[in-house]
C-alpha cells in the first residue's frame, strides 16, 4: 500500500512539477513579450521627445526668421523713403539748373562775351549744381 501510495504521489508530483516548468514557460516567455513592449515604449518615448525637441527648434527658427523678415521690411521702406527723398533732390536740381541755363542764356544776349564776370559767374554755379546733382545720383 504505501509503495502504490509513493509511487502515485511521485508520480502526481513528477507530473505537477512539468505543469509547473510549462508554466514557468509561459511566465517566461509573458516577460519576454512584456520587456520587448516596454522597450519599444521606451523608444517612442525617446522618439516623442525628440519630436517636441525638434519643434521647439522649429519654432524658434520661425521666430527669427519672422524677426529678420520685419527688420527687412523696415530697412526696404527706409529705403524707399531715401529714394524717394533722392528723387525730390534731383528734381530740385533740374529745376535750378534749368534757372541757371535760363539765366546763362540771358546773360549771354546782354553779353556776348563770355569773359564777362557774370556768364562766367553763372557757369560756374551751373557747373556746381550738376556736379551735386552727379554726386546724388551715385
Amino acid at each position: 500500500k504505501s509503495t502504490v501510495l509513493f509511487r502515485s504521489t511521485t508520480l502526481a508530483l513528477t507530473i505537477l512539477e512539468g505543469r509547473l516548468e510549462e508554466a514557468m514557460g509561459k511566465i517566461d516567455s509573458r516577460n519576454a513579450v512584456v520587456e520587448n513592449m516596454n522597450l519599444k515604449l521606451t523608444q517612442r518615448e525617446e522618439e516623442v521627445a525628440n519630436l517636441k525637441g525638434m519643434a521647439t527648434d522649429f519654432e524658434n527658427t520661425n521666430e527669427l526668421l519672422n524677426a529678420e523678415i520685419e527688420r527687412l521690411k523696415k530697412h526696404n521702406a527706409a529705403l524707399e523713403s531715401k529714394g524717394t527723398k533722392k528723387t525730390d533732390e534731383i528734381a530740385s536740381f533740374k529745376m535750378i539748373i534749368d534757372a541757371l541755363n535760363e539765366q546763362i542764356a540771358s546773360s549771354k544776349s546782354q553779353c556776348e562775351d563770355e569773359d564777362c564776370p557774370s556768364a562766367i559767374r553763372l557757369k560756374e554755379q551751373h557747373q556746381k549744381k550738376e556736379t551735386e546733382m552727379e554726386e546724388l545720383l551715385k
